[in-house]
């Protein structure tokens, strides 16, 4: 699973270096999803990777709301700003995004069930925040391994964590091993299943 795949660097890569590995990409912003597929099609990998246009969420939600296309920032260099311009959800509402789209949620347990899946070999996870709600789940036992980035304590998240670390040892401290690198606003992270 590749949460947060933008134009699918990583999980179009793994599925090019491992025949016969599925991979499916979830991506919000319908810019990066209109390249990720382009991408697909163009490696002829259509029949092993499959694009979910979709808001990652918990179990139940309905419908996200992506911000994206960032004119501005109180502190950042414009170099930063232009950047992420692509990326969803960096600032939220509150850095003047360009553009708001709502769209429908997925969830671990929705995509486990809708792709007929029991066992995950590797998650990666980077959704700026959405990883908060789409981990909390007992479906997460059924990744072998999880790695991503956590997005903390830093202003206009969709979720403020006030300890990152202990939050995702909450998640997924019962079925998995979880090694942290970053600070309380954000880091990478591995989980490995017991």
């Amino acid at each position: 699973l590749d949460v947060g795949a933008q134009i699918g660097s990583v999980g179009i890569t793994r599925a090019r270096q491992n025949p016969d590995l599925r991979v499916i990409c979830i991506e919000a912003v319908p810019e990066s999803s209109d390249i990720l597929e382009r991408n697909i099609a163009a490696f002829g990998l259509g029949d092993r990777v499959v694009s979910v246009r979709a808001w990652a969420g918990a179990p139940g939600a309905l419908t996200g709301t992506c911000h994206y296309g960032y004119r501005g920032g109180d502190v950042e260099s414009d170099g930063y700003v232009s950047a992420h311009r692509f990326v969803g959800n960096t600032w939220v509402d509150s850095r003047d995004p360009e553009f708001s789209v709502e769209l429908p949620a997925v969830s671990l347990d929705g995509i486990l069930a809708a792709y007929g899946i029991d066992d995950v070999a590797v998650m990666k996870i980077d959704c700026e925040g959405c990883e908060w709600d789409f981990l909390q789940t007992p479906a997460v036992a059924k990744v072998h391994t999880i790695t991503g980035e956590y997005h903390g304590g830093y202003p206009g998240k969709i979720r403020s964590q006030p300890s990152p670390a202990d939050s995702l040892q909450r998640l997924l401290g019962a079925t998995h091993t979880v090694t942290i690198t970053g600070d309380p606003t954000v880091g990478d992270f591995r989980a490995v299943r017991r």
